[in-house]
């Protein structure tokens, strides 16, 4: 029976009461009446354009969303993140004067609005930072100018971004100025030598992991293989422990300077587990030739000076005289022992001085007659290779052109000593 018109009850009020009806109805169908016909919500979904996330990317989210009655749009987004670890969190944008972050805090910090930002104007495509592993729950509220609004929901996950390392190798710090490195002296060839102490180290230029920046203490850990030479070849292969700020542990090694005799190659793997599933891996390698015999550099490096055309050198037989070896070069740099030898005419080398710290020979007076002559000679090597000389003439005043030594520089220097 249809609905009586109480004698109180006006016309304009029974119109309003079945237009709300109406309403009601037609809200649950996707639309809504109002003065001049139905208002239908907007329709749709949101698009991940993203596929695969991994911490540090960044997320595009895409409304695909019509509306029937052609109104034009806003939208409000809302993204509640749950990390794998570490605090749950929101951010949120709207085209009605909200930020991202606002008021929130990631593991007890304030996040930059710039984690989650527009990619268009009107907020149809936005962009959210995967700051942490885990799950990204994506809300969007589609708004049209009647006031009519769908809610869209879906999800994604972010997971572990595998780290990416730039290692170095190079002569250890404290070595550099004792290890001759690179060695450019006469030819100009760079020598690595073999028995230099060398390490192995992440470098942070180029070096990174989102998740903790393999920073020292954190989850990642570090693993040095050496591929070549054999391991019979080095003097030691250790990793140090790193310190507060550093990245990770480092490797420190040496070749054996008395085993190596020949070029070798010097590989060794890095790896690097993050400790969440990712891993990264290179190779860095160094081409070593073997330790060089200790030479001395002349002619700038004796005293007496090397004379041009020859090596005499005039001594008054009642006063002596002081020779000296005033600079040496060694590769190795880890003692160098000097032999002074003299010899009359006719006769053979004999040692009068030898030691590692006697660079310099002071002649004590009388130690020949007026009018003699002998030949002085100081004779270099170094621990490594002791008394293995290069195969020069015992005559040769200057030991030089061998393969050994670089241009200008020699095993041994002689003199030849006229008393007055």
């Amino acid at each position: 029976m249809a609905r009586q018109l109480l004698p109180t009850e006006p016309v304009w009020y029974r119109d309003l009461m079945r237009q709300g009806i109406a309403c009601v109805l037609a809200l649950a169908f996707g639309g809504c009446l109002y003065v001049g016909g139905v208002n239908y919500a907007p329709e749709g979904e949101v698009l991940i354009d993203t596929a695969g996330a991994k911490t540090g990317d960044w997320v595009e989210l895409r409304a695909k969303v019509t509306d029937r009655d052609g109104d034009t749009l806003r939208f409000e987004w809302e993204v509640e993140v749950t990390p794998v670890t570490g605090v749950p969190y929101t951010l949120s944008l709207s085209d009605q004067g909200g930020d991202a972050g606002v008021g929130l805090q990631v593991d007890g910090v304030a996040p930059n609005a710039a984690l989650l930002r527009p990619v268009s104007e009107t907020l149809q495509k936005v962009a959210v930072m995967a700051t942490h592993r885990g799950n990204y729950a994506v809300k969007l509220r589609a708004l049209d100018e009647q006031g009519a609004s769908r809610l869209l929901e879906t999800s994604f996950e972010v997971g572990n971004q595998p780290p990416v390392i730039n290692p170095a190798l190079d002569v250890e710090t404290r070595f550099k100025m004792t290890d001759r490195y690179p060695d450019n002296i006469g030819d100009g060839l760079v020598r690595n030598p073999a028995h230099a102490h060398y390490t192995v180290w992440l470098k942070e230029d180029g070096t990174s992991d989102h998740e903790n920046d393999l920073s020292c203490g954190g989850s990642s850990k570090v693993e040095y293989t050496l591929v070549s030479p054999d391991e019979a070849l080095t003097d030691y292969f250790d990793v140090v422990r790193c310190a507060t700020g550093e990245l990770l542990d480092r490797l420190r090694f040496r070749l054996d300077p008395a085993k190596v005799t020949a070029a070798q190659t010097v590989k060794i793997r890095v790896k690097v587990e993050d400790g969440h599933g990712g891993t990264a891996e290179e190779t860095v390698t160094l081409d070593v030739v073997p330790n060089r015999p200790a030479c001395i550099v002349a002619p700038n490096g004796t005293y007496p000076p090397i004379p041009p055309a020859t090596l005499m050198v005039p001594v008054m037989a009642s006063e002596g005289r002081r020779f000296e070896v005033t600079w040496t070069d060694d590769d190795v740099n880890e003692g160098q022992t000097y032999t002074w030898l003299v010899r009359d005419p006719g006769g053979a080398f004999e040692p009068v001085q030898q030691g590692a710290s006697g660079a310099v020979l002071e002649m004590p007076a009388w130690f020949r007659m007026p009018g003699q002559e002998v030949e002085l000679r100081v004779v270099v090597a170094d621990r490594v290779l002791g008394s293995k000389l290069p195969a020069c003439s015992e005559d040769t005043a200057l030991c030089q052109a061998v393969k050994e030594l670089p241009k200008d520089c020699y095993q041994w220097v002689t003199w030849k000593v006229q008393y007055l």
